[in-house]
């Protein structure tokens, strides 16, 4: 009879144990995500353009380590056709000073040349107390835009 209430006592303290584990970690990791669409809309020679920009953003903290994550995509209105595109968290990553480090679209802006087959999509970032600002380029080649990697 003892055994027995010592194997369900040590059955409560197991489940107890858990039970607080289960605690501890779960106040260690955190999930957050966040969507955003910046908009800019510019008159140019009579001609109306827009600019539609959606992020999303994910950040998680495991313990001592944290992730971050972006999903952007592009609408351009006014070139005929709506232009769309994705550019990537890396494409970010290689134009902005703060590396490997969250960061937020606090606005967006944009040119366009006069020929109408380049524009300028221009964004200002936010890391912290950095600001930066990247501009990433669309060409127009044939009857396609393309996303350029220069500048």
């Amino acid at each position: 009879m003892i055994h027995q209430l010592e194997l369900a006592c040590m059955k409560k303290l197991k489940l107890i144990a858990l039970v607080s584990l289960l605690g501890v970690l779960s106040s260690c990791i955190s999930f957050t995500s966040k969507t955003e669409v910046k908009l800019s809309r510019q008159s140019i020679n009579g001609i109306e353009y827009t600019f539609a920009n959606h992020a999303t953003f994910r950040k998680v903290s495991i313990f001592f380590t944290k992730g971050f994550q972006l999903k952007n995509k592009i609408r351009f209105f006014g070139m005929g056709r709506v232009i769309e595109k994705e550019i990537t968290q890396s494409d970010f990553e290689r134009k902005i000073k703060f590396k490997r480090r969250a960061f937020h679209i606090d606005n967006v802006s944009f040119s366009v040349n006069d020929q109408r087959d380049r524009i300028d999509l221009i964004y200002y970032l936010t890391q912290e107390d950095m600001r930066d600002s990247v501009t990433f380029v669309l060409i127009k080649e044939k009857d396609d835009w393309v996303l350029s990697h220069r500048l």
